[in-house]
């Protein structure tokens, strides 16, 4: 019996009553004596939660750990390298981009070193990403924004117009382009990243006969990836020229008419 209770002290050090003392060559090196198993825990914690990380961060968080020019204008890096990526490999011509399935544990992996190290160059990636991986990255990344992409306030005042506003779609298109370029209402990095992601969508659209993915497909994808209504979205995309680049809102009468129901969450 004696044997047995030497082996049950030497398997659990710890009482219930009973504070922790440190020892030589302990793991637990910065356990200061007398503090307790629940608040060593809750100080990893505390250290997990405030670690560096890309996905999952607010955009201008990620933005200020790393970014690159894309097109003359500063985006986040893990856009950069996945625009940077599709665009020179010709995604816009693939069939089913965005809406095919890459490998999911390549997707993983590259996240991991995107959250590790913040910056990486796909096209020198060891894992070798096609496609369609690169897309499942990319579409990871937004997905996991903790706010709209648009940013959480503008992104309910443009909601706000179409819910409140009984206007046509063009004179809504226009009300969103002066919005959203005045400055005191979207930071240049929202914008920016706005800019270029609804780009690449427009360009998809505009090459839906070789890739199939029309707008209604595009939408069916990014409502749920972008969390933003289909309302929104479809106004983005139908009206970039107008909101981005100083053009005229798409007539109403030769707008494309999505019949769809998307829940977002």
């Amino acid at each position: 019996r004696e044997i047995k209770k030497n082996k049950k002290k030497s398997i659990f050090p710890f009482s219930r009553n009973r504070h922790i003392e440190p020892e030589e060559n302990t793991t637990m090196a910065n356990v200061k004596p007398d503090t307790s198993m629940q608040q060593y825990i809750d100080q990893l914690k505390l250290e997990d939660e405030t670690t560096d990380s890309i996905f999952g961060r607010d955009l201008l968080e990620a933005f200020k750990l790393s970014n690159h020019f894309y097109e003359n204008r500063a985006i986040p890096s893990i856009c950069y390298r996945c625009l940077d990526y599709l665009v020179k490999t010709g995604a816009i011509y693939e069939e089913g981009i965005f809406r095919l399935s890459g490998s999911a544990s390549t997707i993983r992996q590259l996240k991991d070193q995107f959250n590790t190290h913040f910056d990486l160059d796909l096209f020198e990636s060891n894992l070798k990403p096609d496609i369609h991986t690169v897309s499942g990255l990319l579409k990871t990344y937004l997905r996991e924004l903790p706010s709209p992409i648009l940013g959480q306030n503008c992104y309910q005042h443009l909601n706000n117009v179409i819910l409140h506003n009984n206007l046509s779609a063009a004179s809504t298109a226009t009300i969103f382009r002066d919005y959203f370029n005045d400055p005191a209402n979207v930071d240049v990095v929202h914008y920016n990243t706005c800019y270029t992601i609804f780009k690449l969508l427009t360009h998809i659209i505009a090459n839906s006969q070789s890739n199939r993915m029309n707008l209604r497909n595009v939408c069916i994808v990014f409502v749920p990836t972008l969390n933003i209504s289909l309302e929104v979205l479809s106004i983005f995309l139908i009206d970039f020229s107008c909101i981005f680049e100083n053009g005229s809102p798409v007539p109403d009468h030769k707008r494309e008419v999505l019949d769809l129901h998307i829940p977002n969450f």
